[in-house]
């Protein structure tokens, strides 16, 4: 990202890590996103800062060298490429004034990682993305609704946000901020029934990306401020993948 450096006449928040910056820091300022960016991510290398699909990416890239774990590393590819269409329609919302954040790491946690992370005026957004062929639907179980992509239950998606969402609120519990914090699967290229408007298991909306924007654009409560104290949180406490 090329731009001019400039003291900040008001305060503002990085465009690429979330970081708050103070009324006269320096930082650059770029024109034609009119959007700001720390000197700190101004000067690290792209492949540091938060990118989308990073660590599945990587994972894919480690399976291809056994010949023998190749099927596998064409899925982690597969999910990789659905975390970056998600994440580079989510960095849109930057020009909102919203944070957008990719790829964390869940402290605590050897595998979990949180795909995508987004503080807009609508509350702090936790997005698992999926990349599945099949029919997206539910079905009712004895022990409530149970989501099926194909044939094959797939509610256990649904249950590993639980713990993304508490490192994300452990993150940002002592803001205080009014809103719960929201959580979503976002299916890519998704088999959807007829006039679905996409559905709600035990808190987690199951939706597409189209949806997925409609929801985190919705109006809310949070100021500028209060987005950009999130920002920071995150940003301290919430390492990349």
């Amino acid at each position: 990202m090329e731009g001019k450096q400039i003291s900040l006449r008001y305060a503002g928040v990085c465009a690429i890590c979330g970081k708050a910056l103070a009324v006269h820091s320096r930082a650059f300022w770029h024109q034609d996103s009119h959007t700001v960016q720390c000197l700190a991510c101004a000067a690290t290398p792209a492949s540091t800062t938060s990118e989308a699909g990073r660590s599945a990416k990587r994972k894919s890239e480690r399976l291809r060298t056994n010949a023998l774990h190749r099927d596998d590393a064409s899925r982690w590819e597969k999910g990789a490429e659905g975390e970056e269409f998600v994440g580079a329609r989510l960095d849109d919302l930057r020009d909102d004034g919203f944070i957008v954040r990719h790829d964390l790491r869940v402290p605590g946690s050897r595998a979990a990682n949180i795909d995508h992370l987004v503080v807009a005026r609508s509350g702090v957004h936790v997005i698992d993305t999926k990349h599945w062929k099949g029919r997206i639907e539910t079905r009712r179980s004895p022990s409530g609704l149970e989501l099926y992509v194909g044939s094959r239950r797939r509610t256990s998606a649904v249950d590993k946000l639980a713990t993304q969402i508490l490192a994300v609120d452990r993150a940002t519990r002592d803001l205080n901020l009014p809103t719960p914090i929201t959580s979503a699967l976002c299916f890519v290229h998704g088999d959807w029934p007829f006039l679905t408007r996409g559905y709600d298991i035990r808190g987690v909306r199951i939706l597409w990306p189209r949806k997925l924007m409609q929801l985190i654009r919705r109006p809310g409560p949070l100021t500028d401020d209060q987005i950009a104290h999130a920002g920071q949180r995150i940003f301290e406490r919430l390492p990349l993948g």
